[in-house]
């Protein structure tokens, strides 16, 4: 969203973007996930390398509940209340990113 946003995107537009190119990226990284963890011992029942089948079943579904949600909220907000909403998000994630510092 930042970069988009600093280059002249529209807010929503980044948002979109940066929710397509969130699948794109996972997808490798579940298979590096995959590789990294093949053969390791001691992983709980139903578990591929790192990845955990049941966790990955729960994920799926609650996904694509939310993200049409997710859709609807950010179409709702107008350009300002979104990069507010944006704004404080990155905020928090700051500060928790700082009190794990310490």
């Amino acid at each position: 969203n930042t970069f988009m946003t600093l280059f002249g995107r529209p807010m929503h537009q980044a948002v979109a973007t940066s929710s397509g190119t969130g699948v794109l990226i996972s997808i490798p990284g579940v298979i590096g996930y995959v590789w990294a963890g093949w053969g390791t011992g001691g992983m709980p029942p139903f578990t591929i390398g790192y990845v955990n089948l049941l966790a990955l079943a729960i994920l799926i579904p609650v996904t694509l509940f939310a993200a049409p949600l997710g859709v609807r909220v950010a179409h709702a907000l107008s350009r300002r209340q979104l990069e507010v909403a944006f704004g404080l998000f990155m905020f928090f994630v700051a500060i928790r990113f700082l009190i794990s510092l310490l």
